[in-house]
């Protein structure tokens, strides 16, 4: 427990919580009986340190023996300390022989300190963050990673990881991952509850139209073990007769306030076949896939994003019916594969926005979507 005078330094009110854990704590005790003292001891001494250099206080183990409870009065001061234990554990020359992982969540809201103790909701919330970790990870909540994206600095860095369900809250989680160079970028999925992370109602019609194209599907699905069904980009070439030789690609399933004219004059000024839109979201919304440079697009990913992409592909393009020349009518293709084909042979402009996108199809984007129009009308697209 705390002295009085740590005690009544303590802050109160907006809080933000670290909740940390060594990741298969019980079985490095098992095979490492003797050795684990010592490095259980350094993990203290490691976290007490980096927590106190932040201006964090740690309160007091939290659950286990080998879990820490650390409160900071800046949301800023717990992502640069946990960043930092992080990094330490990471570089650690440990008395096992194996690295130490420790697993910590941040969360930041409201809580009632009590006898030198935390209790509330945003502690539980934390709590729930921490169990859905994997060793050497470090996660955000969606409340977090708000307050402190705007003054992170290079080379720490936001990765969104969805929208999560964590046990026994009501309210689903956006989770974000920090990056750093000297720390793991991929990890397993999270440990969060198997639950559909979207509001949509389940569908009470059959599918409308394409009934040749359905009964095809029928009766190749009798025939083949395999079968793909073409994608965005062979949906366009084959609707490449009823469109003009430049067109407009806009992503359905997004909400976005741009200045559509202003995007079209861009594509015919850069002289290429193709120009994309981006947005630097640092891993907010969705997980960046784009490396921009020197006002130019270097690398375009949507299966494996990495920590020099810091731009997303905002879902909108203009192109040229040419880019789609070389592609066959029955192969199958994304129209992701076609943007990277382009950025390949730098045959793609880009066009830098600054107005985020709004996901329409998850709950969490209808109310940011609704907040965004109440708050300002004058961004309903006319």
């Amino acid at each position: 427990m705390l002295e009085n005078d740590a005690l009544t330094s303590l802050p109160v009110g907006t809080v933000s919580f670290m909740l940390t854990d060594i990741e298969a704590s019980t079985s490095l005790w098992e095979s490492y009986p003797v050795q684990m003292g010592a490095a259980v001891g350094r993990h203290d001494a490691l976290i007490e340190r980096l927590v106190a250099e932040h201006d964090g206080t740690v309160v007091r183990p939290r659950g286990e023996g080998d879990s820490r409870f650390a409160v900071f009065a800046n949301a800023s001061d717990a992502v640069a300390a946990g960043c930092a234990i992080q990094v330490a554990f990471a570089r650690e020359r440990w008395a096992i022989p194996e690295p130490l992982r420790i697993r910590i969540a941040l969360h930041t809201g409201e809580s009632e300190r009590r006898h030198g103790d935390y209790y509330g909701t945003a502690v539980n919330r934390c709590a729930r963050l921490r169990a859905v970790a994997h060793g050497g990870q470090m996660l955000l909540s969606g409340t977090t990673a708000d307050i402190v994206r705007e003054g992170l600095a290079d080379p720490v860095g936001l990765r969104y990881l969805g929208v999560h369900r964590l046990k026994d809250l009501t309210r689903p989680e956006a989770v974000y991952q920090i990056t750093h160079p000297a720390l793991a970028f991929d990890f397993p999925p999270l440990r969060s509850q198997d639950a559909p992370q979207h509001n949509l109602p389940s569908h009470l019609t059959r599918f409308v139209g394409r009934e040749p194209e359905l009964s095809a599907v029928k009766r190749l699905i009798g025939q083949s073990r395999l079968l793909t069904l073409l994608g965005t980009g062979g949906a366009l070439k084959r609707a490449l007769p009823m469109l003009s030789e430049c067109f407009v690609v806009i992503y359905g399933d997004s909400y976005m306030p741009v200045d559509y004219p202003a995007i079209v004059k861009a594509f015919v000024l850069s002289g290429q076949p193709a120009l994309m839109t981006i947005l630097e979201n640092k891993g907010r919304w969705d997980t960046s896939n784009v490396c921009f440079e020197a006002g130019e697009i270097r690398r375009y990913d949507k299966k494996q994003s990495t920590s020099e992409m810091r731009h997303i592909d905002y879902g909108v393009a203009v192109l040229n019916a040419a880019v789609f020349a070389t592609y066959s009518n029955d192969t199958p293709f994304d129209l992701a594969d076609v943007y990277s084909h382009l950025v390949s042979k730098k045959q793609i402009a880009a066009y830098e926005v600054k107005e985020r996108f709004y996901e329409i199809g998850s709950r969490d984007g209808l109310a940011e979507l609704d907040s965004l129009l109440r708050r300002k009308p004058s961004a309903i697209l006319s």
